[in-house]
């Protein structure tokens, strides 16, 4: 097995690209929601109504679905890679991956819950 350093370009450049898509995509989840609190707290409410939530939420949606498929494709990848003993690289990436992905969720909750300025 080669050192990651080594390996094919093309494999070192679908690991950055498997990565920066998913953090770009958690970046606009978490933008969503900003926005669409922003948006409640402006028309009067206190906080995302359903319509709200709908409405904006179709803008997010494709967005999860499209990690979604690529993280299981991935993680597929990653585990072909750990049972073919190939290396270890793809499953640390998911993980990583999987790891900001809970972070991120976390914080969008905690930001939905976070108290309205006076």
């Amino acid at each position: 097995m080669k050192p990651f350093e080594e390996r094919d370009p093309v494999y070192q450049y679908g690991f950055i690209i498997y990565v920066v898509v998913n953090f770009l995509a958690m970046l606009w989840c978490f933008y969503w929601l900003l926005s669409s609190d922003n948006e409640a707290r402006m028309i009067g409410e206190d906080g995302l109504d359903f319509g709200l939530i709908v409405r904006n939420g179709c803008l997010v949606l494709p967005v999860y679905l499209i990690c979604i498929l690529i993280n299981f494709i991935w993680g597929i990848k990653a585990l072909f890679d750990l049972l073919g003993h190939r290396g270890y690289h793809a499953a640390l990436g998911w993980l990583v991956v999987a790891v900001a992905w809970v972070c991120d969720l976390i914080l969008i909750y905690a930001a939905a819950h976070w108290p309205t300025p006076v």
